[in-house]
């Protein structure tokens, strides 16, 4: 049987099933298409297997992006920049100053979280409650740039 028909214009069309019709086949049953290593068969059912838990790797590096958003959420890599270049300029006012500081306190609190978040699976790394609040002078500062 040939397994390609010409329709028309040399149009080639496949005329043998890329894939047997399971569901025609008696005493087939049929398994996931997706089905991969660590998939079970029991009593007619396929089963997924069951994913590992997170590595402590996988923690970190979610850890490490959850602390670096946070930061960035508060300001973005162009308003950091200003702040330090103002900083260092002496270009200030006291009270700006006293929140660039401030600043660089909570990002030290921010990046010393991490870690210890990622070692402990017993806390959701997402929850607002396990990361150091943001002070409202840093946020008012980051504001300005």
């Amino acid at each position: 049987m040939p397994k390609y028909a010409v329709i028309e214009n040399g149009i080639v069309e496949n005329i043998v099933k890329a894939e047997p019709d399971f569901a025609a086949l008696q005493g087939w049953i049929e398994a996931p298409s997706h089905i991969s290593i660590g998939w079970t068969y029991d009593n007619g059912v396929w089963s997924e297997p069951v994913k590992p838990e997170t590595t402590l790797e996988e923690r970190m590096t979610a850890a490490a992006q959850e602390c670096s958003r946070r930061i960035y959420a508060v300001a973005d890599a162009t308003a950091q920049m200003n702040m330090a270049s103002r900083a260092s300029a002496d270009l200030m006012s006291a009270d700006q100053m006293t929140a660039w500081k401030s600043s660089l306190a909570w990002v030290d609190q921010m990046r010393g979280t991490w870690r210890d978040l990622a070692a402990d699976t017993t806390k959701d790394i997402t929850d607002d409650a396990n990361w150091p609040e943001c002070p409202s002078d840093v946020v008012a500062l980051a504001d300005l740039f």
